[in-house]
């Protein structure tokens, strides 16, 4: 709630700023899969071992595309600034 809350404290600013500038766009999807996982657990369909890498990878592998997509001079500015895949993007983006 602190990345879309129009009055943000000094500790949700703080958080919100670092959850950008990691992840990107991703920060205001990654909130909501961990909030997910619970609940799925909760109505019998525990994530799998198997499930749980893939989608991390996914989320690295989309992170990297969107990164990549922006074609700007400097990506580096771009993933210190949340936009793009953010610092994860980045990172992955050269591998």
């Amino acid at each position: 709630m602190a990345l879309i809350s129009p009055r943000a404290g000094s500790l949700t600013s703080g958080w919100s700023r670092l959850l950008l500038s990691l992840s990107g766009w991703a920060a205001y999807i990654t909130p909501a899969a961990i909030g997910a996982s619970p609940y799925m657990h909760a109505r019998g369909r525990p994530a799998s071992p198997t499930r749980l890498p893939g989608a991390a990878l996914l989320l690295l592998s989309a992170l990297a595309a969107t990164h990549l997509a922006l074609r700007l001079p400097n990506p580096f500015l771009l993933s210190v600034a949340g936009f793009g895949g953010g610092w994860l993007g980045w990172a992955d983006s050269f591998v």
